[in-house]
C-alpha cells in the first residue's frame, strides 16, 4: 500500500486498499453520487468550455476513486503511526514522520500545508479569487510553515497519468488532485497523538530519552491553535476560512469531536513538556488551550438529549456562536467520553450519565442493538433505517470498544461485567462481519473493513465496504490493549486541570 517514490523508501501508508480490485466498477450508478451533491452545469476554466452535469457527476465519482484509492487521511496515518509504534515498528513509521511530516512534503507535492497566503474571507465579500486559507478566530491571519496546518488528505501522486480528467477528456489533460482541506481534527491527530506516541514509545516511555528536535511537529502546532480558538466558546475551529466543502466555507463551524481529539493530544502534549521540563511558553499555551477545551466539552453536552451535540457554527462578526442539534455524531460520544472519562462526566451531570449516553448511543447509532448489546455502530443515526439498510463501521465500534475499556477501568460504579460482555459482543461482530483476507503486493493479510455497506455519512464522506487502514489500525491497538488517546496506552484518563 505505497506509492514509489523514486528518490527515497516508501513512507507514505494508503489509508484504504480497494477489494476486491473491481469495487469502483461494480458500485451501481444510483449509489456513485452523495445526497448532497452540488455536481451540475458549469463553465470550467480548466476545460475553457461550459461542462454539463452528466460530466460534472462523472468527474465527482472519479475524484472519489482516485483520492480514497491513491491518498492517505493523515488521521488514518496517524492510527497507523501508533498501532505500528505499539507493536514495536520504528522504521515504517520513522520514514513517514521524517520524509511526509517533518519534511511537509511529499513525492510530487511541494508542500502538505494550508499556508496560502490570507487575501480575505470569500464568505464576506472581501475576496474573490485565489484568496488564501485565512487563520484565526476573526480570519484575518496568514499562517506560514512550520504553523500552518496539514492538509486533511494527501498523497504521493499531484497528476493521475493515465486518468484523463472527465470533464473534458477530449483535452488529454490527466485528472489532478483537487482536495486542499486543512482540518483540525485530522491535524489534531497526526501532529500530536500520532507524533507523540511514537516518540514517546520509541523513547522507551522515559522523558528523559525523548529528543526535543522530534517534538517540534507538535510544538509548533500550537501557534495555530491558539489564534484559531474562540475564547467566549473555548472551542477551536474547525478549519481556516476558505476551506469549503461544497458551498459551506468550514472556517465557521466547530466540531466536538475535534475538540476532543485535539484535547486527549494536549494532554500528551502537556505531560510531556512537564516530564521534560522544558519550554515553559509552549507549556502554557497548552494550558490554555485544555482549559479552553474542557469548557466547550462541557458545555456540548446536552442534558435534554441525552448525549453531546455534534458542534455548530461560529459567526466572528457578531461573537455568536450557535449549537446544531440537528445532527447526531457517534463519535462525538465514544471520543469525548474516552477523553473525559465516567467520572468526569459524572461529577458534572449526575451519577450515571456518561453510561447513559452509551446506551443513547446504542439507540440512535446502533446496529444489531438488542436492548442491551450492540454488534456495532455506525455513524449517526441508525435507528430509523431498516434493519438490513443499517450501517456498521469498524473503525468507530472500536472507538466505543476502547471507551468502554476504560470506563471498565473507572472507580465509577458501573457493572464490570456487563461491560465487558459488550466488548466481546461488539468484536466478535468485528470477526464476523468485518474481517476479510486477501492480498497486498503478494502477500497475504487480515484486515477489518471501514463499513458493512457504502454509506454516504452526512458529515461528508462516503463510507465503502474495502480494508480500511483506520479499522484495521485500530484493532491491533484494541488486540494490543494500547489505548491510542492516552500516552503511553493505558486505559485511563487524564486529570484534568
Amino acid at each position: 500500500m505505497y506509492q514509489d517514490c523514486g528518490f527515497r523508501d516508501p513512507s507514505m501508508p494508503l489509508s484504504y486498499n480497494i477489494y476486491p480490485a473491481s469495487y469502483w466498477n461494480d458500485v451501481p450508478e444510483d449509489q456513485r453520487i452523495s445526497p448532497d451533491s452540488t455536481a451540475k452545469g458549469q463553465f470550467v476554466p480548466e476545460c475553457n468550455k461550459f461542462v454539463g452535469s452528466k460530466a460534472m457527476k462523472a468527474y465527482e465519482y472519479q475524484t472519489e476513486e482516485l483520492l480514497t484509492t491513491y491518498g492517505l487521511n493523515i488521521y488514518d496515518g496517524a492510527v497507523w503511526m501508533v498501532a505500528l509504534s505499539a507493536l514495536g515498528e520504528r522504521n515504517l513509521v520513522n520514514n513517514y514522520k521524517n520524509n511526509i511530516l517533518a519534511s511537509t512534503r511529499t513525492c510530487e507535492w511541494n508542500s502538505i500545508e494550508g499556508d496560502a497566503p490570507c487575501k480575505g474571507i470569500m464568505s464576506t465579500g472581501k475576496c474573490t479569487e485565489d484568496c488564501g486559507f485565512c487563520y484565526g478566530s476573526s480570519g484575518d491571519t496568514t499562517m506560514n510553515s512550520p504553523h500552518a496546518w496539514f492538509f486533511k488528505s494527501i498523497s504521493e501522486i499531484y497528476a493521475f497519468l493515465g486518468h484523463l480528467d472527465k470533464r473534458c477528456p477530449e483535452k488529454g489533460e490527466n485528472f489532478k488532485w483537487n482536495s486542499w482541506t486543512p482540518i483540525l481534527g485530522e491535524n489534531s491527530w497526526s501532529r500530536l497523538t500520532g507524533v507523540l506516541q511514537t516518540v514517546y514509545l520509541q523513547a522507551d516511555r522515559n522523558f528523559a530519552k525523548i529528543n526535543e528536535k522530534d517534538l517540534h511537529i507538535a510544538m509548533d502546532y500550537i501557534a495555530s491553535l491558539k489564534q484559531m480558538m474562540v475564547p467566549s466558546v473555548g472551542g477551536i475551529l474547525y478549519a481556516p476560512y476558505n476551506t469549503y466543502n461544497s458551498e459551506t466555507d468550514e472556517g465557521m463551524l466547530i466540531s466536538t469531536e475535534n475538540q476532543a481529539s485535539t484535547l486527549g493530544g494536549l494532554m500528551m502534549l502537556r505531560d510531556i513538556l512537564i516530564g521534560k521540563g522544558i519550554n515553559k511558553n509552549v507549556l502554557r499555551d497548552t494550558e490554555t488551550l485544555i482549559k479552553g477545551l474542557q469548557k466547550y466539552l462541557k458545555d456540548s453536552y446536552d442534558p435534554q438529549k441525552g448525549y453531546f451535540v455534534h458542534g455548530g457554527s461560529y459567526d466572528y462578526t457578531k461573537n455568536n456562536y450557535t449549537s446544531d442539534p440537528h445532527l447526531f455524531a457517534v463519535d462525538c460520544q465514544t471520543w469525548t467520553m474516552s477523553i473525559l472519562g465516567s467520572k468526569l462526566i459524572d461529577s458534572w451531570f449526575g451519577q450515571g450519565t456518561a453510561l447513559n449516553v452509551w446506551r443513547k448511543t446504542k439507540e440512535i447509532g446502533g446496529y444489531g442493538y438488542n436492548g442491551t448489546h450492540v454488534k456495532g455502530l455506525g455513524f449517526d443515526d441508525n435507528y430509523i433505517k431498516p434493519k438490513n439498510e443499517q450501517i456498521f463501521s469498524g473503525e468507530w465500534t472500536l472507538g466505543a470498544v476502547n471507551m468502554l475499556r476504560i470506563f471498565a477501568n473507572e472507580d465509577n460504579g458501573y457493572d464490570k461485567n456487563m461491560l465487558e460482555s459488550e466488548i466481546s459482543y461488539m468484536l466478535d461482530s468485528i470477526d464476523d462481519e468485518l474481517t476479510v483476507f486477501h492480498s497486498i503486493n503478494g502477500k497475504k493479510v487480515e484486515s477489518v473493513k471501514y463499513a458493512n455497506r457504502r454509506y454516504w455519512i452526512p458529515f461528508g464522506w462516503f463510507a465503502n465496504p474495502i480494508p480500511s487502514t483506520a479499522s484495521t489500525g485500530w484493532y491491533a491497538l484494541i488486540d494490543a490493549n494500547y489505548n491510542p488517546l492516552y500516552l503511553g496506552g493505558l486505559y485511563k484518563t487524564y486529570d484534568f486541570i
